[in-house]
C-alpha cells in the first residue's frame, strides 16, 4: 500500500505485516481466501503459544525465576490474543477505517503547504514505527539466537530448543526432531512477533494521519477566502466575496464533521484493545525490569528483555504520543476557527451564517477527539507517565516479594470497606459500569437462591422432625435467620435507589469531605466506634457459622459409625451414619450447606452494620456542626470589630452555611427512617424472638456440649447487634437535639440589634425550635428507637422464654 507519489515506508511495512495477520483490503476471490487462511494461521499459533508456555509453566512451577520467564511470554501471548479477537469481532470497521485512509488521507492531492504537513507525519510515523520495529525484530532474533549459542560445543543430547518442550515420548534433542521443532519454533515465534508489531503500527500510523488531517483542516479554516498567505496579515477595507467564502466554508465543516465521525470509529474499533494494552503494560514493563536484574539470570536471558522493554517503552510512546498529537490538533481547529477571515465579512446574510457556523465549529472543538481505555480513561501522554509510575511501584513490590501489599485503599475505615465487601456479597451495593451491575445482579440472584435452598431444607427438617420439640426448637431459630434475611433484601431491594443513592450521599459529603483537625478529630473518633462495632458482631457471627460444622466433629468422636450425626439432618432412605455415604454426604454439607451458612451469617450482619454506620456518620456529622456552631464567631475573625458592618454579615453568612449543613443531615436522617423503619420493625421482632429460642436451647434442653459455644456467640452477636441498633439510634436522637445548646452557646447576644443582628437572632431561634424535634428512627412508626429499646426487647425475650418454658414443662 502506497501513496499515489512517494512509497510510503512506515504504511508499506504496517500493510505488509497486517497482510500476514490477516487484517487488510482484499481486491479479489483468492485474496479474500488468502486473508481467511492468514487469519486461521494466526489463531493456531497463538494456540500453539499459550499451549506450549502453559504447559512449559506447569512442569517447572516451584522455579521462581523460571516462572517469571514463562509469566512475562505468557503475558505477551495473551496481548496478542486480545489485540487479535478485538480485531476479528470488528473486522468490518477495521476495513473501512483502512478504506477511508487509503482514499482522503494517503493521495497527492494537496497544495505545498498541506503537503509539508503530510510530509511530517509521515517522517514521525517512519521514525516511530523503526524504532519500535528495530527493538521487537530484535527480541525475536535473541530468542533465537540464544539456543544457537548455547548448543555450541554441546553434543546432540544436551541441545536446547528456544522454548522448552516437556514431551517423554520424543527425544527433542536428536535429529531430526530438533531441527523440525527448531523450525517449527521458530516460525511461530516470527508470526506471534508480527502480530504483535501490526496492531500498534497501524493504530500510530492512523492517529498520526487522523492528527495530519486536523491540521490541514486548520490550515484551511484559517485561509478559507485569502488569496496567499500573506493577505491574512494585511489591514484591507476590501470586502472578501462572503458567498463564495460560505460555500468553501461549508466544505470545512463537511471535512471537520467526518474527522469527528472517523475518530468516533477509530474509538469503537481500538478502545478495548488500547484498554488491553493498558492494564497489561504496567505488568509486562514490571516482569521485564525484574528478569533483568535478577541476580541469577542468564546474560542471553537479559539481552533478551533488555530488547524487550525497550520495545514496551517505545510502544508505549507510540500510541500516547499519537494519541495525544489527536487530542491537541483537534483542540486546536477553535483556534484557528478563531484565527480565520471572520472580522472581514460583510454583515450580510451569508456573513452572519459563517459567524454562526464558526461558533459551532468553535464549541465543537472544545471537546477534543480522544482514544480512551474503554471509557475509563482518556490515552494522552500522561498516561505513559501513569504506566510507568504503576510499573515502577509493581517492580519495587516484586523486587521485596510483597506480594499481598498491592491493594491500594484510599478510604482506611475498616468498618466501611467491610461493610462494603459484604454488600458487595450480597447484591446491594454501587455499580459504576454494565459489568459491575452484571455481576451485583448474579450476587443479589445467589443470595435469594441461598436463602430459599437453606428455607426449604429447614423446612423439610421441621416437617420430619415434628414433635420433637427440642429439635423444632432449633430448626426454628435457623428458619427465623433466613427469614430477617429474606425481609432485608426485599426492603432494601425495594428501596434499592434510594439505598444506593443514600451510599453515594455519604461517600460524597461525609467520607470525602474535607475536614480540619479538630473535626478530623471527632471523625476518628466515630471511626474507631465503627470498626470496635464492627469486629465484634464479625467475630462472633463467624464463630456461630463454624459452630455448625465443628459441632458434629466433636459430638462424632468416640462414637462407632452408626451413631455419627451430619451438620444438618438428611431425612433419606439409605444409612446416613456409614461408610461412604457419611463421608460423601459431610463433604457436600460442607461445601454447600456450610457456605450457605456463611452466606446467610454475612447478610444478617451486613444490613445492621451499614445501618449502625450510617446512623454513626450522621451523629459524627451532628458533632462537626455543633464543633462549628460553637466556634463561628472565633472562625470568622479573631480581632475583628464586633461593631462592625463586615464582621456581622460574615457572621451571618457563615451562619446560613451551617443552617444549610443542618438542612442537609436532618433531611439525611429523613432518608435513613424511610429506607430503614421496616427493617428495623423485623429485626426487633427477630431479637425478641430469637433471643428467647437461643435462651430455650442454652438453658432449658439438653443440647450437646459442643453446640454450646456456636449457641453462645449466636447470643452475643443478637445482643450485639441490638445494642448496634439501639446505641447509634440513642446518639443520633442525643446529638441531633444538642445541636440547639450548640447555637444557643453562640456569641448572638454581643451582635447589636441592627438588621442584620435581627436576622441572625432568627435564624439562631429557627435552629433551636428544629433542633427540639429528634432526628430518629421509628420501628416502622410504632415506637422510637433508643436504648430504652434495649431494655424492651430483653424484657419481651425474658417473658416469651418464661412461655415456651411452662409450654414445655406441660409437654
Amino acid at each position: 500500500m502506497t501513496t499515489k507519489e512517494k512509497p510510503d515506508l512506515s504504511i508499506t511495512v504496517t500493510s505488509f505485516y497486517m497482510k500476514l495477520t490477516g487484517f487488510w483490503l482484499t481486491s479479489s476471490r483468492s485474496e479474500e481466501r488468502k486473508m481467511k487462511f492468514a487469519i486461521m494461521y494466526a489463531i493456531f499459533t497463538l494456540i500453539i503459544g499459550i499451549l506450549v508456555e502453559g504447559r512449559d509453566f506447569y512442569f517447572t512451577w516451584g522455579d521462581r525465576s523460571y516462572g517469571m520467564y514463562l509469566a512475562c511470554n505468557m503475558l505477551t501471548v495473551i496481548v496478542i490474543l486480545i489485540k487479535v479477537l478485538i480485531s476479528c469481532t470488528r473486522k468490518a470497521k477495521l476495513l473501512s477505517l483502512i478504506q477511508y485512509a487509503q482514499t482522503n488521507f494517503w493521495h497527492s492531492n494537496y497544495d505545498p503547504y498541506e503537503q509539508s504537513i503530510v510530509d511530517n507525519c509521515k517522517h514521525t510515523c517512519v521514525l516511530l514505527v523503526c524504532v519500535f520495529n528495530f527493538f521487537a525484530q530484535g527480541t525475536i532474533v535473541c530468542y533465537v539466537v540464544t539456543p544457537i549459542v548455547a548448543n555450541i560445543g554441546k553434543n546432540e543430547s544436551e541441545r536446547v530448543l528456544p522454548f522448552h518442550m516437556p514431551v517423554s515420548d520424543l527425544p527433542l534433542s536428536m535429529t531430526p526432531y530438533f531441527e523440525v521443532a527448531f523450525a517449527v519454533q521458530v516460525a511461530i515465534l516470527y508470526q506471534l512477533g508480527v502480530m504483535y508489531i501490526c496492531f500498534d503500527n497501524f493504530l500510530c500510523i492512523i492517529n498520526l494521519h487522523t492528527a495530519s488531517q486536523f491540521r490541514i483542516l486548520q490550515y484551511r479554516l484559517k485561509n478559507t477566502g485569502m488569496i496567499n498567505r500573506e493577505e491574512k496579515y494585511k489591514i484591507s477595507e476590501k470586502k472578501p466575496n462572503s458567498t463564495d467564502i460560505y460555500s468553501l466554508f461549508k466544505n470545512t465543516i463537511q471535512q471537520h464533521q467526518a474527522l469527528i465521525n472517523y475518530c468516533r470509529l477509530l474509538e469503537e474499533v481500538f478502545s478495548p484493545m488500547v484498554l488491553g494494552q493498558v492494564l497489561l503494560f504496567s505488568l509486562l514493563i514490571c516482569l521485564d525490569g525484574y528478569l533483568i536484574v535478577m541476580e541469577d539470570a542468564p546474560g542471553s536471558r537479559r539481552l533478551v528483555f533488555g530488547f524487550h522493554i525497550s520495545g514496551c517503552f517505545c510502544q508505549l510512546l507510540m500510541f500516547t504520543y499519537s494519541c495525544d498529537c489527536l487530542i491537541q490538533e483537534s483542540t486546536k481547529v477553535a483556534h484557528a476557527g478563531y484565527g480565520s477571515f471572520w472580522p472581514l465579512l460583510p454583515l450580510d446574510h451569508n456573513g452572519r451564517m459563517i459567524r454562526k457556523d464558526l461558533l459551532f465549529i468553535i464549541m465543537r472543538a472544545k471537546v477534543p477527539c480522544c482514544l480512551t481505555a474503554s471509557g475509563f480513561a482518556v490515552v494522552s501522554l500522561e498516561t505513559y507517565a501513569g504506566i510507568l509510575s504503576t510499573a515502577v511501584s509493581y517492580f519495587t513490590l516484586l523486587r521485596n516479594q510483597s506480594t499481598f501489599v498491592m491493594r491500594a485503599a484510599r478510604n482506611k475505615d475498616i468498618s466501611i470497606a467491610w461493610t462494603s465487601f459484604l454488600l458487595k456479597i450480597a447484591g446491594l451495593w454501587l455499580a459504576d459500569n454494565e459489568d459491575e451491575k452484571r455481576h451485583r445482579k448474579f450476587a443479589l440472584m445467589y443470595t435469594i437462591n441461598t436463602i430459599l435452598i437453606g428455607t426449604l431444607i429447614a423446612f423439610r427438617d421441621i416437617y420430619f422432625s415434628w414433635g420433637n420439640f427440642s429439635d423444632c426448637v432449633y430448626i426454628a431459630c435457623n428458619i427465623s435467620y433466613l427469614a430477617i434475611d429474606l425481609f432485608k433484601i426485599s426492603v432494601l431491594y425495594a428501596h434499592r435507589r434510594e439505598f444506593y443513592d443514600l451510599i453515594r450521599f455519604m461517600q460524597k459529603t461525609f467520607w470525602n469531605a474535607k475536614y480540619n483537625t479538630d473535626e478530623k478529630l471527632i471523625l476518628n473518633d466515630g471511626k474507631r466506634l465503627c470498626v470496635i462495632f464492627t469486629i465484634i458482631v464479625t467475630f462472633c457471627t463467624q464463630g456461630t457459622c463454624t459452630g455448625y460444622m465443628v459441632t458434629p466433629l466433636i459430638a462424632n468422636i468416640g462414637r462407632n459409625e452408626s451413631e455419627r450425626m451430619l451438620p444438618f439432618n438428611m431425612w433419606v432412605d439409605f444409612p446416613t451414619s456409614m461408610s461412604p455415604y457419611f463421608e460423601i454426604l459431610f463433604t457436600v454439607q460442607v461445601r454447600n450447606n456450610i457456605l450457605c451458612v456463611y452466606h446467610v451469617g454475612m447478610c444478617s450482619m451486613c444490613f445492621d452494620s451499614v445501618l449502625c454506620i450510617a446512623n454513626l456518620h450522621a451523629v459524627i456529622q451532628f458533632r462537626i456542626l455543633r464543633h462549628r456552631l460553637i466556634n463561628l464567631t472565633s472562625d470568622v475573625a479573631k480581632d475583628a470589630d464586633l461593631e462592625s458592618s463586615d464582621y456581622m454579615n460574615a457572621v451571618n453568612d457563615k451562619l446560613k452555611q451551617y443552617v444549610r449543613r443542618h438542612q442537609i443531615i436532618t433531611e439525611f436522617c429523613k432518608e435513613l427512617e424511610n429506607i430503614f423503619s421496616l427493617i428495623v420493625l423485623g429485626q426487633v421482632l427477630f431479637i425478641s424472638l430469637v433471643l428467647c429460642l437461643v435462651g430455650y436451647q442454652l438453658f432449658l434442653m439438653e443440647t450437646p456440649p459442643a453446640r454450646h459455644v456456636s449457641l453462645m456467640l449466636n447470643m452475643v452477636v443478637l445482643l450485639c447487634q441490638l445494642y448496634m441498633l439501639t446505641y447509634s439510634c440513642d446518639l443520633l436522637m442525643r446529638q441531633s437535639m444538642d445541636v440547639a445548646n450548640a447555637v444557643y452557646s453562640t456569641q448572638w447576644q454581643s451582635m447589636p440589634m441592627s438588621i442584620v443582628g435581627k436576622n441572625l437572632r432568627r435564624n439562631v431561634k429557627m435552629i433551636i425550635l428544629r433542633s427540639n424535634k429528634p432526628c430518629c428512627l421509628t420501628t416502622s412508626g410504632f415506637s422510637i428507637v433508643s436504648l430504652e429499646t434495649y431494655t424492651s426487647v430483653l424484657s419481651t425475650a425474658m417473658s416469651c422464654f418464661t412461655l415456651l418454658r411452662e409450654s414445655s414443662a406441660e409437654l
